[in-house]
């Protein structure tokens, strides 16, 4: 949905000095969301609006793709964004205002992200504002807002502790007069939404794409990340984004079939080739010059990445990225799923079995039917897809049989195609 409010604070107005804006974070994307929007916002209620994103905002802080780096936070200015960090599950924000200086500085889990930041609009500062754009909740987990609160600096004596000065007013988004609440408020977007808006792309990027929403995921980081290059978390699939001819999906020459590899290094010079594939305009359109390579780094530090491929466009694109190890690791529970990101790469060891990296043998079990699972409508019994696969995981099944192509098969409803015949 476009431009919907999630919740609305508001407060008596803070006119000068310093302000601390606190609370907690859990959002993840744990899907292939391509665009969406979580603004979270310090602005003056007469001005602000549902219908515009930044009228009447001053620090205006945004969780998006920027960059084409997903589940990146970002500050708003003057209509244009910067990226700051990656943030992934729960987090603690503190934001510092100096309302005197029209800047604020950003801290996550106690350490300090960036300082200085400018506002986006001098406007004045009694209201707290959480939104969403262009967001389907169901590609996302956590999707909450809680432990709220707005502190006032006292002025006259910098070293004192912080005191809460007024008790913040929740306004609901869906009724039209305020209520009383107390300073830690828990806010949750519930209603699923749906649209997207592609965006451009430099010559190759980074972005997170894999995250196990039933495990702990980022804190914030813990380690400092050079300057421009973007920081992921260990054993977690990452994307890079390779920008190649603009291709017509059903067109000549065939796209599907240009070939590309990109060789990761990791920070002790051992090397991964990873061969990459046609993606289309990279938001699921069939058309575009986007192709992918996916990778799952193993190990903390700078890593590099480089293409290469007969096509020019394709070839000698690279770049680095940080990785640090800031996942906690959760115990096994009978009945339960093992945190797969503390088991580390799995992989063919010449054995029966493919192994984890720390020795854990996987071993398949899962059902044979339906084939033509992927058909429109053939859900196994259950409303939808998701809800039969949620049920298979909790037999303790973790792999599915399917067909992707079964025409002239049982089902003769499944294509890799976009349509029923050859030619298409």
């Amino acid at each position: 949905m476009v431009n919907r409010p999630i919740a609305q604070v508001s407060f008596d107005e803070i006119s000068g000095g310093e302000l601390v804006w606190s609370f907690h974070f859990d959002w993840t994307r744990v899907t292939y969301e391509g665009t969406y929007r979580v603004f979270m916002q310090l602005g003056d209620n007469a001005q602000i609006s549902n219908d515009f994103q930044d009228s009447g905002i001053a620090v205006n802080l945004v969780w998006t793709r920027i960059n084409d780096m997903h589940q990146t936070l970002g500050y708003r200015q003057g209509g244009s964004t910067t990226p700051l960090v990656f943030v992934s599950g729960p987090t603690d924000f503190s934001v510092q205002v100096d309302l005197d200086s029209q800047t604020f500085q950003v801290s996550l889990n106690g350490e300090l992200v960036e300082s200085n930041l400018p506002f986006d609009s001098p406007a004045k500062i009694n209201t707290v504002r959480f939104f969403s754009d262009a967001l389907n909740d169901y590609y996302f987990s956590g999707r909450c807002f809680d432990d709220l609160s707005v502190q006032e600096l006292v002025p006259e004596n910098p070293t004192a502790t912080p005191t809460i000065t007024q008790s913040p007013t929740f306004i609901p988004t869906d009724t039209p007069s305020p209520s009383p609440s107390p300073t830690s408020t828990s806010i949750q977007s519930e209603t699923p939404t749906q649209t997207g808006l592609p965006t451009e792309t430099p010559t190759s990027t980074l972005t997170n794409t894999q995250i196990n929403s039933a495990t702990p995921t980022n804190t914030g980081t813990s380690t400092p990340t050079p300057a421009g290059i973007s920081s992921f978390s260990i054993n977690q699939s990452l994307e890079v984004e390779l920008t190649g001819p603009p291709s017509t999906g059903l067109g000549s020459p065939n796209p599907f079939l240009i070939e590309v590899d990109v060789t990761f290094t990791a920070p002790n010079g051992e090397t991964f080739i990873v061969p990459g594939f046609y993606d289309g305009d990279g938001f699921g359109g069939l058309d575009g010059n986007v192709w992918i390579a996916r990778f799952l780094p193993d190990s903390v530090g700078l890593w590099s990445y480089a293409s290469s491929s007969s096509e020019p466009q394709l070839d000698g694109q690279s770049g680095n990225f940080n990785v640090i190890d800031d996942h906690v690791c959760t115990p096994y529970q009978p009945g339960g799923l093992p945190d797969f990101r503390c088991m580390g790469r799995l992989e063919y060891s010449g054995d029966h079995f493919l192994r984890f990296a720390d020795g854990t043998y996987w071993l398949k079990g899962g059902e044979d039917d339906p084939e033509e699972f992927l058909a429109q409508g053939v859900n196994a019994g259950f409303p939808d897809k998701f809800q039969a696969i949620d049920y298979l995981a909790s037999q303790g099944m973790n792999s599915l049989y399917l067909m992707l192509n079964n025409v002239g098969g049982d089902g003769n409803n499944v294509w890799p195609w976009i349509g029923s015949t050859a030619s298409e």
